[in-house]
């Protein structure tokens, strides 16, 4: 039994992390296609696009990894079943909880792991990023406007038509929200980003400004042959800007800081804690659905499809429902003890149907197994 142990667990490792591995990559490439504008454009040294790239990686693999614990236990026991292991095991009298052992092990190592991921590493990794970006953008201001997009720099929205060959810009359009009760449409022909001392400004030539009054719905105008826009609000350091709950450690969500700017968000930062505190407990549904569709099913010969299918429904619903809980828990504190419920409920609903079907389909293998090898 141990060997059988032994060789499933190292099956379910071996599998698991080329999954992990595979689906997280072609994950991180899509998704990591617009950091190259960084190199590419922004004239940024491949290092930075790097640092960004593995930076990302702690939030891509923490989502990959329930998807992959339920990939490798469907496909490793299917394959157990379509070559008659499992059911000769069975046969022999191993209970299914025996059989199930090394995928509850790996589920609850993969568990532990998300539950890290999400509490601190996630979050350091997704803070980190940020200011490898900001840094980035400061120290090469041609990546803060893309051409034939609208560009959003804090309370500036920047548009520019095209970029010529020396790289000056085109057809610029900004609108500035600085005052709320002010706001203005800058206009200009051309325009420079320049990286000053005092930080990156833009400067537009042959323009106009229009500034609108809401007190008197007036609207003033002024032409200009320059006019010099300041960026310097974008070297402000990590540190100093508000950190949203994404970038905040589990630890920082239990216990926020003194910042008068966390005040009136007590609530969300805990439901966001429970949210990861409960995250490990749906990692582990994956693994019981798997095991509830195919250690307990019936021995047939035309394969387990219609089981992987369901079980695979199943996980989607459950995921969807994690989804739900999590965004109800944020909205409304009283439904964070639903994170638990809703973590619990399939595992336990998986460990009575798989009790209940043990011991009729001990005795259901013996005789189908015969009868297959018969007509083989």
């Amino acid at each position: 039994m141990k060997l059988f142990s032994r060789y499933m667990l190292r099956s379910l490792a071996i599998s698991m992390a080329f999954i992990t591995i595979t689906v997280s990559s072609a994950v991180w490439l899509t998704q990591s296609i617009h950091f190259l504008q960084l190199a590419v454009g922004g004239g940024a040294p491949f290092t930075v696009f790097l640092e960004l790239v593995l930076l990302s990686l702690p939030n891509f693999v923490s989502i990959v990894l329930p998807i992959a614990q339920l990939s490798i236990v469907l496909f490793i026991y299917n394959k157990l079943i379509s070559e008659s292991e499992l059911v000769v095991m069975r046969a022999a009298g191993i209970h299914p909880w025996g059989l199930a052992q090394p995928a509850l092990v790996l589920g609850l190592a993969m568990a532990v792991l998300v539950f890290v991921m999400n509490g601190w590493i996630g979050p350091v990794a997704n803070r980190n990023m940020k200011q490898v970006r900001n840094d980035a953008q400061n120290e090469y201001t041609n990546i803060l406007l893309r051409d034939g997009v609208f560009n959003t720099l804090g309370a500036l929205t920047i548009f520019v038509r095209d970029r010529a060959p020396d790289g000056d810009l085109l057809g610029i359009m900004i609108e500035d929200d600085k005052d709320p009760k002010n706001p203005r449409t800058i206009i200009a022909k051309r325009g420079v980003m320049l990286d000053t001392e005092a930080g990156p400004r833009l400067i537009v030539y042959n323009g106009e400004r229009q500034e609108l009054d809401r007190a008197t719905n007036q609207i003033t105008r002024l032409d200009f042959d320059d006019y010099t826009i300041d960026l310097k609000y974008l070297d402000q350091n990590m540190d100093e800007r508000w950190l949203e709950p994404s970038d905040r450690t589990l630890t920082q969500l239990l216990r926020p800081s003194n910042d008068p700017r966390d005040k009136g968000y007590e609530t969300y930062f805990f439901a966001e804690a429970n949210a990861r505190i409960a995250s490990p407990l749906f990692m582990l549904d994956f693994t019981f659905i798997g095991l509830a569709c195919l250690l307990v099913g019936e021995f047939d010969r035309r394969g387990q499809a219609k089981r992987i299918v369901k079980a695979v429904v199943i996980a989607i619903g459950v995921q969807m429902m994690s989804v739900g809980l999590s965004n109800l828990a944020r909205k409304y504190s009283v439904a964070i003890p639903l994170l638990y419920v809703g973590g619990v409920l399939p595992i336990a609903i998986s460990y009575l149907f798989i009790k209940r079907r043990s011991e009729s389909l001990r005795r259901f293998d013996v005789v189908a197994l015969f009868r297959y090898r018969a007509v083989e």
